[in-house]
């Protein structure tokens, strides 16, 4: 990156780069001992594949905090997995309807994970169990 010599000004670096599909991970690293100051990131994602994801249709979970039954819409076909904050699985439906149920009553009060994947990819939802 170009030097500016100042703290108080600031220059735009812009780079493209070609990255596989999947999760990628970026590392900065600073060289120099100088001082240095670097001010934002800002990523744009531009897509030039062709592939056409399904659309899946928003994932509704309620009533946020939960008593005893939580309704989730929106996860039909899809895997549901209810973990609690250590990675426990408390419940699993492999196969969810277009609006499913599921019984919150013998668990205790706490922070719940709402885990739905299938082809559409993943949606995460954290509910409140009182």
């Amino acid at each position: 990156m170009p030097r500016t010599n100042s703290t108080q000004t600031t220059q735009a670096v812009t780079a493209s780069v070609d990255l596989a599909a999947g999760t990628q991970i970026f590392r900065a690293t600073v060289l120099r001992a100088n001082p240095f100051t670097l001010d934002r990131f800002e990523f744009a994602l531009t897509s030039t594949g062709s592939e056409t994801l399904p659309s899946r249709p928003e994932l509704q979970v309620h009533p946020n905090p939960v008593t005893n039954q939580l309704t989730l819409e929106g996860a039909e076909g899809q895997t549901v997995e209810v973990s609690d904050l250590l990675g426990r699985r408390i419940e699993v439906v492999p196969n969810a309807g277009a609006r499913e149920l599921i019984d919150l009553s013998r668990v205790a009060s706490g922070l719940y994970v709402i885990r739905v994947s299938g082809n559409a990819g993943v949606s995460v939802r954290t509910v409140v169990r009182r």
